[in-house]
């Protein structure tokens, strides 16, 4: 059996600034998974034997870890202790959770941790792996920028005001691609803010603040048209992306919404049909009829119209018949890890199955590993979009990375079926 502990690779790997901090009661897994982290090239990674030391080196220390690797099955102080501390102590760095249970307590510690507002990079059972330990590492660094938050001061109504008045929020674009040949299909757009210390706000810490203080059709605004600029920008170049963008439903009852949505595409010449309007799913069980009114009136633009987050909400099964949907969105909480939990994977499945009778495309949120992604194309998924594919990146990254991305889908064989070669050039609306 080859020991977990030893580097086997001809090379280093490279090294990493990380803080990582283990949390288990057992001596032997914290010395176990600390040499594992530094062999792959940490360089600080230490550990510590329970819940309560866990809680006052990530709240009470002025080297707070970056990453928590933590045991929920733990005496005295918990894992769920330590959760509720975390997120009552706004813990801004990221969590691995790790437990010898069954999956559902994994599942169901994730949502909890959600709840808390914290941030979970993976969910995984003992022993970890040093593939393990790579994907989540990987995944921690894909994230860093995006989440970077320490040290910030929080937004005022004010700053966000004016940030938005001199076009000071910016859009990064998150790829979409079709699982069965692997062709670009399309792109999400998702707002930034970027700040003058060279850091990038993610949406995270800013929309709450507009919907609270009544700057959010305002942001919504700035979003639709930069989104749609650049949609116009791609097709003068030859590419030819659908674009989605996410609006809540208290905007897009705004019938000026809706009219400026229809303006812009006819200005810039964006079919509209190559534009999908997201809103989510518990947003959809609000006022029915105002929201009937709204996606009826896109629709009759030929607008696309995208669930998203599908699965968490309240059901919306029963409104499913009349809502004028062309698309949905199964949400990273069930793809993640479905291929190696049965109760995940049904959900995936009899959502894909639904998606496919109501003659609706199906698309899969946070891919993060290619086991998520051999799974939902063996599910039978129509498109996927995650970090797996790509991160949300800046527009003027999109070619370089579209042809990475086919040297992928070819090098790892990918899709069942080979890349059409025009559009490894310029990529193909659905």
């Amino acid at each position: 059996m080859r020991n977990e502990c030893t580097i086997t690779e001809e090379h280093t790997p490279p090294r990493d600034s990380l803080r990582v901090l283990v949390v288990d009661d057992d001596p032997f897994m914290c010395a176990l998974l600390t040499r594992q982290f530094r062999d792959a090239g940490v360089t600080e990674a230490v550990s510590l034997p329970g819940g309560a030391e866990a809680i006052q080196a990530c709240l009470r220390s002025d080297r707070c870890p970056d990453l928590v690797v933590l045991d929920l099955n733990m005496p005295e102080v918990d894992g769920a202790d330590v959760l509720r501390a975390l997120g009552a102590g706004a813990f801004s760095g990221d969590l691995l959770l790790l437990s010898g249970e069954d999956p559902g307590t994994l599942r169901a510690s994730r949502m909890l941790a959600s709840n808390y507002g914290l941030s979970i990079v993976g969910l995984k059972t003992k022993p970890l792996s040093r593939d393990d330990i790579r994907e989540v590492l990987g995944e921690r660094r894909m994230r860093a920028p995006r989440d970077s938050q320490s040290g910030h001061r929080a937004f005022s109504p004010v700053d966000l005001a004016r940030a938005i008045e001199r076009r000071e929020l910016t859009l990064h674009f998150q790829p979409q691609v079709l699982i069965d040949d692997g062709r670009v299909c399309g792109v999400e757009a998702l707002v930034r803010w970027p700040q003058p210390n060279g850091t990038i706000a993610p949406p995270d810490r800013f929309l709450s603040l507009a919907s609270s203080s009544g700057l959010m059709l305002s942001l919504t605004r700035l979003v639709v048209e930069a989104g749609l600029k650049q949609a116009a920008a791609w097709r003068r170049d030859g590419l030819q992306l659908n674009l989605a963008l996410n609006v809540t439903m208290g905007d897009l009852i705004d019938p000026s919404l809706s009219q400026e949505l229809i303006r812009l595409t006819k200005e810039l010449h964006v079919p509209p049909e190559t534009v999908s309007v997201e809103v989510t799913e518990s947003e959809v069980m609000g006022e029915e009829t105002r929201i009937l009114d709204a996606l009826i009136r896109l629709r009759m633009n030929r607008f696309r119209l995208s669930l998203d987050d599908f699965g968490t909400g309240h059901s919306v099964f029963p409104h499913l018949r009349d809502l004028p949907v062309d698309e949905l969105k199964i949400d990273k909480a069930f793809t993640n890890g479905a291929h190696g939990d049965n109760r995940l994977a049904a959900f995936v499945r009899s959502t894909v199955n639904l998606a496919r009778d109501l003659g609706v495309t199906s698309v899969a949120e946070g891919v993060e590993t290619a086991a998520d992604w051999k799974y939902l194309r063996d599910a039978g998924a129509t498109c996927a979009q995650g970090y797996f594919v790509g991160a949300p990146m800046p527009a003027e990254s999109l070619p370089q990375w579209m042809g990475e991305w086919y040297g992928r889908v070819r090098k790892e064989q990918l899709c069942a079926a080979s890349v059409p070669a025009r559009s490894r050039e310029h990529g193909l609306a659905r």
